[in-house]
């Protein structure tokens, strides 16, 4: 019985009947500001604030490297091929000249 039901989790999991491993790490929005970086995966972006690191993939349109910007996003632990810094979803962003004095830590962390 136990091996009945064991294999019907897996095949409810593999179905995606299951929770889905790719939820919100948080719902709180983080602001962040810095130059964009390439990350270490080829094609992948980020953004450093203080000491949190952000990768900017799913940023449309995608801010160019050196490009110093401003923003928005929403924490989250989708799968993707950049595993470098906190994956963003809800991107929102501008160039800026220069990071104002009072973004100097990412919030809603």
């Amino acid at each position: 019985m136990k091996r009945i039901i064991g294999w019907a989790l897996a095949g409810w999991a593999c179905a995606g009947l299951v929770a889905s491993p790719v939820l919100a790490a948080s719902q709180e929005t983080v602001t962040f500001c810095g130059p964009v970086v390439a990350l270490t995966e080829a094609g992948c972006i980020g953004v450093t604030t203080g000491t949190a690191k952000f990768e900017l993939g799913e940023a449309k349109p995608k801010p160019e490297v050196g490009t110093t910007i401003a923003g928005t996003g929403t924490p989250s632990n989708a799968m993707t091929t950049c595993q470098e810094g906190t994956h963003l979803t809800n991107i929102a962003w501008k160039a800026v000249p220069s990071c104002p004095a009072a973004v100097h830590r990412p919030t809603g962390y």
